[in-house]
């Protein structure tokens, strides 16, 4: 007798988990423990697990459909068992190899190798039955006769073995737990799942009732055994009405046709869904009455809540629709700036007067039936807060689609009665905006928004959209106003909005910013000895007064000088735009001024980024006429103070009285173009003739022919204190040419500025003319930037030109 040897796969169905337990089944395998177990190791015992070998008689796609319904009547219905008896086995008390032995089982006469034209099935499960099994598995075994001819098929009715001796495994894990796969090579793990009998949920009917043109809210109800997440699916829809049904909950609105005159029923049919199994369909049955007209009355509401200045509206709401439809309203009392609406019943405006204890207005309605009873109704408008009225400033940052990126400045004035008035500088050009404040509540505290049309001829408006930080006391916050300004013909062009409101008063200045600073403004380490940015160091003044105003001056290093008056906000912080004369660029910062710690002796400290940008010039600019990209300054400075009784200024070495020879500065140059051997370190004296006295004398040493010493300062180099601003210096020197015309005399200007250690910083900037080529002249030439260094000792080498 010949043995057919199939060569085996593995497809499993499977229903999905609710309470998995994993059967072990153990196989061909003399020294294991044979028996079904599961998820905890617990044997089933004898005959506690069954299965059977055979075909079925439905397709693929069918078998899945009868898996996801759980009908396994008629899953057991389309399954046929090779010679049946033979054909189903016992998993409990299998001894070592008979799982072998029982597969091996015969088909019926007639039926010779039926099989062959069909896939087999294994079917294991544990329970009485197949169709009531709370464990089970079914395996496709896909199978392919082998090639050699000797080895069948046979012609007549054999027994036929299902050994697949390389691809089925079998091993002992312990000695009763164990492992059974159907595999190519690799065991794969059968799992059997808990069948979990899933029953249908049940719905309830639901009776209700509404009139004529009206509209009735309600849910249905439905209950799960299994208790499932259920969601609801409307079936039929009502046909007196409409209705609104939500599946994720089963609520529904339901709206009566106008216009019925007598009593009628209509209904609308649904069912629960448990994700597996619908319900039977349940009903809804409502009765609709006729409307008997009504004079309307008017719905008791809590206090409606608004804000002065803030746009309000507010719908009068009806309790006997539609028997009570109205047309038209009537009210008295409002509060001032409200409207009614006579037609609609909205009442709509922007109060114009606080009404914080509440203001009760009388409503009614009147339709042809007669006017309905008056109802109070109680308007709450609250003030402005506080903290929302005021002179806010705003710095907004660079955008390539606003003002060419040269940022801007927003300048906000409220008023208690909630309008508004700004200004937007954006590059050169000014617009203005008014409207009134939005005030609205969250968790019943005030927020504040103001929305700002900038309109631009020619252009498209410009939006402003910001918040009002309320917050005061020792709380207040860095900036309080946040938000964005943006181009809304333009997608994501919102560019960033902060800046601060002028809190100060004369019961409460701004005592610990006060007085006089002076800053430097220093170039990026990695644009040094770049020639298309200017190389020297820009630097400036600010003065803090009383009431909160702050005052920058200064000049850039390429000569360009700026005033821009602005206000600092409660933690020092100091929104700042300028627009440089005659299209020169903008300097856009947020600096801050810091505050010493307690018992440091340290003076106020002022620091921050200084974005600063040049578009291209005319013809007549002179000092990088090309232009540049936005270079972010490296703000630096502090209170200024100036030079001590008796003593010297910007911390230089005190020579004393009456020496004249002695030095204590040393100014350098460098950069602008200048050419090794132009100019050197050139030393001097500054030094107070009085003990008694602040002032200064600046002693520069002058050649002396008849004595015979050489000229000490080659270059004419010249240096003046100046007293306004305070802290600033300026001074010239000539770098010599054989050709007279080509001598070229240059200013410089600096200031002392003073860090909160108490530590000196000594800069500035000089413009240096090109020489010419032929043809050019001197004064027209291109001028470079370069840097002015002031040492209080000798430097040991100079620095690189």
């Amino acid at each position: 007798m010949k043995k057919l040897l199939l060569s085996l796969a593995c497809i499993v169905w499977s229903l999905p988990v609710v309470q998995a337990a994993t059967i072990t089944v153990s196989n061909y395998n003399g020294f294991a423990v044979h028996g079904v177990a599961d998820s905890t190791g617990t044997l089933v015992g004898d005959n506690g697990g069954h299965g059977v070998i055979g075909r079925m008689t439905i397709s693929d796609t069918e078998i899945q459909d009868l898996i996801a319904a759980k009908d396994f009547v008629a899953l057991e219905a389309a399954f046929e068992v090779f010679a049946p008896g033979a054909g189903a086995f016992s998993l409990g008390n299998l001894e070592a190899g008979a799982f072998e032995a029982e597969l091996s089982a015969s088909t019926v006469p007639g039926e010779t190798n039926a099989f062959a034209d069909s896939d087999i099935y294994i079917w294991l499960y544990t329970g009485n039955n197949r169709s009531s099994a709370t464990n089970y598995l079914l395996a496709k075994l896909p199978y392919q006769f082998p090639e050699d001819p000797a080895s069948g098929p046979p012609a007549g009715p054999v027994e036929v073995f299902l050994r697949p001796t390389a691809t089925f495994f079998a091993g002992a894990v312990s000695e009763e737990t164990h492992d059974y796969g159907l595999g190519d090579g690799a065991v794969a793990i059968l799992q059997m799942e808990v069948q979990d009998h899933n029953q249908a949920p049940e719905v309830e009917n639901l009776n209700i009732t509404v009139v004529s043109g009206g509209t009735v809210s309600g849910q249905v109800v439905a209950t799960d055994a299994d208790e499932d997440e259920l969601t609801f699916e409307k079936v039929s829809d009502p046909t007196m009405g409409s209705v609104d049904f939500d599946t994720a909950n089963g609520t529904f609105t339901y709206t009566a046709n106008a216009g019925i005159t007598t009593q009628v029923t209509d209904s609308f049919t649904f069912k629960a869904f448990d994700g597996t199994i619908p319900s039977a369909e349940g009903t809804v049955n409502i009765t609709i009455n006729p409307a008997i007209p009504e004079a309307p009355v008017i719905d008791e509401v809590e206090p409606v809540v608004g804000y002065v200045g803030t746009s309000y509206e507010y719908q009068i709401k009806i309790a006997n629709l539609p028997q009570g439809q109205p047309t038209s309203y009537i009210a008295s009392g409002l509060p001032a700036g409200l409207k009614l609406d006579a037609k609609t019943g909205a009442i709509k405006g922007i109060p114009s007067k606080a009404y914080e204890s509440g203001q009760t207005a009388q409503i009614s309605a009147k339709n042809a039936t007669g006017t309905g009873p008056k109802q109070p109704i109680t308007f709450v408008i609250k003030s402005v807060p506080v903290e929302a009225i005021g002179t806010f400033v705003a710095r907004v940052e660079r955008a390539s689609d606003n003002a060419a990126d040269l940022g801007g400045r927003i300048d906000l004035t409220t008023s208690s009665k909630g309008s508004f008035t700004a200004k937007l500088m954006a590059g050169t050009l000014a617009y203005a905006g008014k409207g009134y404040m939005t005030i609205t509540e969250e968790d019943s505290e005030p927020v504040v928004n103001v929305s700002i049309q900038f309109l631009r001829k020619g252009a498209p408006t410009l939006e402003a959209n910001l918040t009002l930080d309320l917050s005061q006391g020792p709380g207040y916050a860095e900036f309080q106003l946040l938000g964005s300004l943006s181009n809304p013909a333009i997608e994501q062009s919102g560019v960033d909005v902060k800046g601060v409101r002028n809190t100060w008063t004369k019961l409460d200045q701004p005592t610990a910013f006060m007085g006089a600073y002076t800053y430097s403004l220093t170039i990026p380490e990695e644009d040094k000895g770049d020639e298309t940015i200017p190389q020297g160091t820009g630097f400036g003044a600010l003065t803090v007064t009383n009431k909160g105003t702050a005052s920058f001056t200064g000049k850039t290093a390429d000569g360009k000088p700026f005033t821009v008056a602005t206000i600092i906000g409660r933690q020092g912080d100091i929104p700042l735009y300028c627009a440089l004369a005659g299209g020169a660029g903008s300097l856009v910062s947020i600096p801050e001024i810091t505050t010493p710690g307690v018992g440091t002796g340290n003076l106020n400290g002022l620091s921050g980024i200084m974005s600063w940008s040049k578009p291209e010039g005319s013809t007549k600019e002179r000092a990088y006429r090309d232009g540049f990209g936005k270079i972010n300054l490296t703000l630096s400075g502090g209170l200024y103070q100036g030079a001590p009784v008796g003593g010297i200024v910007a911390g230089l070495v005190n020579t004393g009285p009456t020496d004249m020879t002695a030095k204590n500065a040393w100014i350098s140059f460098s950069e602008g173009g200048l050419a090794d051997g132009d100019i050197e370190t050139f030393s001097f004296l500054i030094m107070n003739r009085k003990v008694t006295s602040v002032g200064q004398t600046v002693v520069v040493a002058k050649p002396n022919p008849k004595a015979g010493i050489d000229d000490p300062n080659p270059n004419s180099i010249s240096f003046k204190l100046l007293s306004k601003p305070a802290g600033y210096f300026t001074g010239s020197f000539v770098i010599p040419n054989a050709v007279k015309s080509n001598v070229r005399k240059v200013t410089y200007q600096g200031t002392f500025v003073r860090h909160p250690d108490g530590s000196f910083d000594r800069v500035g900037y000089f413009l240096l003319p090109e020489l010419p080529d032929v043809g050019e002249k001197i004064t027209t030439t291109p001028m470079l930037s370069g840097q002015v260094l002031l040492s209080d000792s000798e430097p040991e080498s100079d620095p690189e030109p």
